[in-house]
């Protein structure tokens, strides 16, 4: 009798430690997700002790002896937590708003935001690229001063899988700024294909004759694979042509978008697109 109420009590109180747990951390997805983790966890193993003794294959008489004294450690784990806690409160503002923005606390991040002077932005931009929550945060860094046109923070924006450059270019990113490669912003983003950046950045007004160190513009570029997705990506071509690049532009061995267009015809597409590109290419 005695070890069905310690057993009881055991399980009633790793219970409620979890459940204050994730209460104590719902505002933060990832405390929320690690007190989740320990339940299924102490579940399990709990489930696996019931099951072992109820088959009669363990009987753990000598550890049971033990078990009404083991509730009395959760006051010991939860005053640890306390004191991690404290600890936390008491870490730098900065090092509090990293740590927030990498887990896409938002409300966090605000609170922290309106009573901080920040003087250098690339380490919390970095943090937020870093993270998961990018297109949650980021915006709330630019508003509150970033500068958005940072060629590293911009550079890495374009590999975020969380983020684009929409916000950036929103608040006042130059779009033809060059990258820490020498590069112009507009051919790392055609790397990708015909994406929501290249798209956002030529609505920026980026410059369509810039040339990349190979002397190539971005509509050659994209018409000869050289960025892109392949030859043939004429979709791409012909949003580059309707924003206004000029297609008698030469490439660096002379070649013109209406060579490539004679030698590599357009496939897969609709026909009036084809009769609009040849319309645009040929004048």
């Amino acid at each position: 009798m005695i070890t069905r109420i310690a057993l009881a009590l055991l399980g009633l109180y790793a219970l409620a430690f979890v459940l204050a747990g994730a209460r104590k951390s719902k505002s933060d997805a990832a405390g929320q997700g690690l007190a989740k983790a320990y339940l299924a966890i102490g579940m399990m193993i709990w489930l696996l002790m019931a099951g072992l003794t109820a088959l009669g294959i363990w009987t753990p008489a000598r550890f049971l002896v033990y078990t009404p004294f083991v509730p009395l450690l959760f006051p010991v784990l939860l005053l640890g937590e306390g004191i991690l806690k404290l600890f936390g409160r008491l870490q730098s503002k900065p090092r509090q708003l990293a740590r927030a923005v990498r887990q896409g606390n938002v409300a966090r991040t605000k609170a922290l935001l309106s009573g901080m002077t920040v003087g250098d932005w690339r380490p919390f931009l970095h943090a937020a690229l870093n993270g998961r929550y990018a297109r949650d945060v980021v915006p709330l860094l630019l508003q509150a001063g970033a500068p958005p046109d940072d060629p590293a923070v911009l550079a890495k924006a374009l590999k975020s899988n969380t983020t684009s450059l929409v916000p950036f270019l929103e608040r006042g990113a130059n779009p033809n700024t060059l990258l820490p490669n020498g590069e112009p912003v507009l051919f790392a983003a055609l790397d990708g294909g015909w994406t929501e950046d290249v798209i956002a950045l030529v609505k920026a007004g980026a410059d369509l004759t810039v040339r990349d160190r190979a002397g190539w513009t971005p509509l050659l570029a994209h018409a000869t694979g050289r960025r892109g997705f392949g030859p043939g990506n004429w979709i791409g071509v012909h949003e580059l042509l309707k924003a206004g690049a000029d297609p008698k532009v030469a490439g660096p061995d002379g070649t013109t978008i209406a060579d490539l267009f004679a030698k590599m015809p357009p496939f897969q597409i609709h026909p009036e697109r084809i009769e609009d590109l040849r319309k645009r290419i040929n004048g």
